[in-house]
């Protein structure tokens, strides 16, 4: 039997997993938090992240024992979770992700699948989406948050969403700002936290577009130079084959607003959680 393929999100988040190991030496996965004071460095990378994991679990509302951490990732949120006293269950999609999550804290419950997918046993104080959210389509994630959710339980989410509907932006995003906030009132949930974050996340993009100019387009240049160098052919059959690939691939990199100012102009990067009303307040 035939595996299903993995999707380009999965395996942009493993690959990046790897990356962000070697370089960083950083379990987390998720973009970085830089404060005021943080220099935005790739050494202070690291921190960041550290940062922004700090001010996620300082947004969770009192009260809150059970939380469900979908998309955990390499468990690193989780972790932390569980080390400030929090009952946590992980959903990963990701075999891989999900091996990651278990080196990084033995003790975390992960079911490896889908939220669509995930057939809750109990229901949580809390669902946490903490660069999930963008992954899963609207109505699917609301059909089954009801089900996982306590009668006043809390979505929280940690995540970018586009701010422009008719122009997706040099980054790109996750749902449309304005559709979200409708979808999350039309399943009478009520706005507790709303934290923007933004210009604290856009630092990274402007880490990144420092790494793609000044590092991955000259090694990609120079690789292709000593491929058309000492073999010829191969350049040439390389260069007509995968052309549309190269060029984009080329584009992407050198791309001039693809940095934290193109993040701001066309996203939001909110930390918001959302408290189900009772039916009596929804009426």
């Amino acid at each position: 039997m035939a595996k299903n393929k993995i999707k380009g999100s999965e395996y942009g988040l493993e690959n990046g997993t790897l990356v962000l190991d070697f370089l960083f030496k950083t379990k987390y996965i998720h973009y970085g938090y830089f404060s005021e004071n943080l220099e935005q460095e790739f050494w202070n990378f690291g921190k960041a992240q550290e940062e922004y994991t700090k001010n996620l679990l300082s947004k969770i509302p009192p009260g809150v024992k059970t939380i469900l951490d979908v998309g955990c990732g390499t468990g690193m949120v989780a972790k932390h979770l569980l080390e400030n006293g929090y009952e946590v269950e992980c959903i990963s999609p990701s075999s891989f992700l999900t091996q990651k999550a278990h080196e990084n804290e033995p003790a975390l419950t992960v079911h490896e699948c889908k939220f669509e997918e995930f057939i809750p046993t109990k229901k949580y104080d809390l669902v946490l989406f903490c660069e999930s959210y963008q992954y899963i389509r609207l109505n699917d994630l609301f059909s089954k948050l009801s089900e996982c959710m306590t009668q006043e339980g809390y979505m929280m989410l940690s995540d970018v969403l586009k701010t422009n509907p008719n122009n997706r932006g040099p980054i790109g995003g996750g749902h449309l700002f304005s559709n979200h906030m409708d979808m999350c009132r039309k399943n009478n949930l009520t706005l507790v936290t709303d934290q923007d974050i933004t210009k604290n996340i856009a630092p990274t993009f402007d880490l990144l577009q420092n790494m793609s100019l000044n590092l991955l387009k000259p090694l990609f240049d120079n690789i292709m130079r000593i491929v058309s160098i000492n073999h010829p052919l191969v350049y040439k059959i390389v260069s007509w084959k995968f052309k549309k690939k190269i060029d984009d691939f080329n584009e992407k990199l050198t791309r001039p607003n693809r940095n934290g100012t193109g993040f701001e102009e066309f996203n939001t990067y909110r930390v918001q959680v959302w408290q189900k009303m009772l039916p009596a307040q929804a009426g």
